[in-house]
């Protein structure tokens, strides 16, 4: 883990442009984290959107929120659950690849979001695309409805194209399963925005919503990894809450952006297994031969809890490697050293 300065800075000009827009949302935003009854929503989500909605509202003069505004709430509410933890996350190249071109088969509910490492993450997104336009990263947080207690990913896309400068995109979840959730996300924001703004929709070009679920499919299964059982990165703390004298109970945000680096250790032994290893690292190159008859990356979905009882799904990603080899035993071993 270490910091990353230019993209740092990326997302911290992002986070102080909305807060310009909503000076106050911050303190605001904590303090109504603070004094929640435990219940009301679930510990995953930082804060609902219904509760950006009472923030940003101070802040706006139409009687009726304009579909600008509307994109402003949450573009708000995802930066605000990011800037609590301020996480951007980093793929070893080998892995990243990996993991973009597993599909997302079989029964992977997309409930296993909701171990998320914090509120708000963001994925650096090499070579990804939505609607034909490249992506630099995206941030992603959790949304707990109020109003039916429904749940949802929301996205928000950090790309230099103007149409897709921090453009958000809702995943309703409670589908099934990921791929369904990402196949239901085009209908949904569609019959949503010919609702609401029937004047800028009509306007909008209508995109597929096969092609809008493989847009998704490479964001959601980084994420998915994430959230996944015996991952290889370390998970941050959960920031802390203290109590001030003129503000009450306030979250303590970092000071500056990590970088956490994803699959160091799991990359370095897939290029390893790739290149042939015969058993030592130095050796690698000099007699490496391919190996025909080996495993797909595929996603593990295994249930833990009684029969009878609650049950909860846990996922496992396996890695691409030779049948009959354990990749565990090529992941290098780190020792602290004092």
């Amino acid at each position: 883990m270490g910091r990353n300065k230019a993209h740092g800075i990326r997302q911290r000009k992002h986070v102080n442009w909305i807060s310009k827009r909503y000076p106050e949302a911050w303190i605001q935003a904590d303090r109504i984290r603070a004094d929640r009854n435990r219940g009301v929503w679930p510990d995953w989500c930082y804060l609902p959107l219904a509760r950006w909605w009472i923030i940003a509202r101070q802040r706006w003069d139409e009687p009726t929120p304009t579909l600008e505004r509307v994109v402003d709430l949450a573009r708000l509410a995802t930066l605000g659950a990011w800037r609590t933890t301020q996480g951007v996350y980093r793929f070893d190249p080998d892995l990243y690849a990996a993991l973009i071109a597993t599909p997302l088969a079989g029964d992977l509910a997309d409930a296993l979001l909701f171990r998320l490492p914090s509120w708000g993450v963001y994925l650096e997104t090499p070579d990804l695309s939505f609607s034909g336009m490249p992506i630099i990263g995206v941030y992603a947080s959790l949304e707990h409805d109020l109003r039916d207690g429904h749940a949802e990913l929301r996205l928000l896309l950090d790309s230099e194209h103007r149409d897709l400068h921090l453009l958000p995109v809702p995943l309703r979840l409670e589908h099934g399963s990921l791929l369904a959730s990402a196949h239901a996300t085009h209908d949904v924001a569609w019959n949503r925005a010919v609702t609401d703004f029937s004047d800028k929709a009509s306007g909008c070009e209508h995109a597929g919503a096969a092609q809008v679920a493989r847009d998704l499919a490479p964001i959601l299964a980084l994420l998915l990894y994430l959230c996944a059982d015996e991952t290889d990165y370390q998970r941050p703390p959960r920031p802390r809450l203290v109590k001030t004298r003129t503000q009450g109970r306030v979250l303590v945000a970092p000071a500056q952006v990590r970088d956490w680096v994803v699959g160091e250790r799991l990359g370095a032994a897939m290029r390893l297994v790739r290149l042939g290893d015969p058993g030592e690292a130095g050796a690698v190159g000099e007699h490496a031969r391919p190996w025909s008859h080996g495993r797909r990356a595929h996603w593990h979905t295994f249930w833990t809890g009684s029969r009878d009882g609650e049950r909860a799904a846990h996922v496992r990603w396996l890695p691409p490697i030779p049948v009959g080899l354990d990749i565990q035993d090529r992941l290098v071993v780190a020792h602290s050293v004092t």
